[in-house]
């Protein structure tokens, strides 16, 4: 590996540190103009490096209390419902699906899947396990960066430091889809049942958007929906400021008159 501080120019992960736990070790130790030309090249010219490091800057240090204020939530949730088969069954299947996805084609060891009792996924009437595990993961830094680096593509580091384990940033996708599966399935067994036709998978006339017996078309129209929604925030936060610059203007030609008012006083009194 070739160490360009020793040349003194300004290197990746002194300028870019946050930016640089999301690639490959070796970005970190070029100039930092090689880093800056990646982040242009994944994210666009919009986006300047100095941004998207304040961003994951900020979120990291935004979701850190949040997951320590989930782990006992989930722990519990767990841990209450760990008694019963089902619960440590479903998360002995989530471990070996985890590392079937690491290591694609090996079986997993004798008595690492416990069979699930038919028709017992989770205790009756008890909310997901699953879903808690998958809200306390999301909130991880580790799982940030490693979604992050998974955006860089090959630029992207391979794998990420949970605690003092080296895992592959795909392990984290995979796992966060097996852990979203299985909050479904779990919540599926004890909710109400919802409506027929779920209507964010219609548009304005009714009809369909997709076909919806297909899981991947109907998770692509929720995406829409979600992108629409940013956008609709976006702007309406945008229109927000907007007001506010017009306000802070008007407030300014206020005090302008007032000392302008000021000014004539002093004259008329001398």
């Amino acid at each position: 590996m070739r160490h360009y501080h020793n040349r003194g120019y300004p290197i990746g992960r002194e300028v870019y540190p946050q930016i640089s736990k999301i690639l490959a070790p070796e970005y970190g130790e070029m100039p930092a103009e090689v880093v800056e030309k990646i982040i242009a090249r994944n994210f666009g010219e919009d986006v300047s490096p100095e941004d998207l490091e304040f961003s994951i800057g900020n979120f990291l240090k935004a979701v850190a209390p949040i997951a320590g204020a989930l782990a006992p939530i989930a722990g519990t949730v767990i841990g209450t419902a760990v008694g019963g088969p089902l619960v440590g069954a479903a998360l002995g299947q989530l471990g070996s699906m985890a590392g079937r996805a690491i290591a694609p084609g090996k079986p997993a060891p004798p008595g690492a899947m416990p069979p699930t009792p038919a028709g017992q996924m989770m205790p009756a009437g008890g909310g997901s396990p699953s879903a808690a595990q998958l809200l306390q993961m999301l909130s991880r830094p580790e799982v940030f960066q490693a979604l992050m680096a998974m955006i860089m593509g090959g630029a992207g580091s391979p794998n990420m430091m949970v605690g003092s384990t080296s895992v592959p940033s795909a392990a984290v996708a995979n796992t966060i889809a097996a852990l979203a599966n299985q909050a479904a399935a779990e919540y599926n067994a004890v909710a109400p049942g919802g409506e027929a036709v779920p209507r964010y998978l219609l548009d304005e006339r009714g009809e369909f958007l997709c076909d919806p017996a297909v899981p991947e078309q109907r998770a692509a129209v929720l995406v829409r929906r979600f992108n629409e929604a940013a956008r609709q925030e976006y702007w309406a936060r945008d229109e927000d400021y907007d007001d506010y610059d017009v306000e802070e203007d008007l407030e300014a030609d206020m005090y302008d008159e007032m000392d302008l008012i000021d000014a004539y006083s002093e004259d008329w009194e001398d």
